[in-house]
């Protein structure tokens, strides 16, 4: 309930994020001619590196749901990690904040239904 409250009193707001340079140009440097290859893919085609037998998927939902344990599960990563971490945080934000609103649509509906 109180994460519940603390989201309704503070909703993110994505146009409230301001944007790094490397976001907002997508590590694009303007003095590198396009042609010159990189040392590593862009961030977002980079392939995440995972454990042996854990899907990326696993590796990303445990990473995004290490809760207390955060410190110890993610102090290795490097920045492009802990944005992804980030970035799939903000998403489950997003779906928390319409799952809490459709709940309170839900109990609504059945304290209207109770009432007639």
């Amino acid at each position: 309930q109180r994460l519940h409250r603390v989201c309704f009193q503070e909703p993110y707001r994505p146009e409230d994020h301001q944007l790094t340079v490397d976001e907002f140009w997508g590590g694009m440097d303007e003095d590198t001619p396009a042609e010159e290859g990189r040392s590593e893919p862009p961030p977002k085609t980079r392939k995440l590196q995972t454990p042996d037998g854990m899907a990326e998927a696993d590796v990303r939902l445990q990473r995004m749901l290490a809760g207390a344990d955060a410190p110890k599960a993610l102090s290795t990563l490097d920045f492009q990690e802990l944005s992804d971490v980030a970035s799939d945080c903000l998403k489950a934000a997003e779906t928390l904040r319409w799952v809490l609103e459709r709940q309170h649509y839900v109990i609504n509906q059945e304290f209207s239904s109770k009432k007639k």
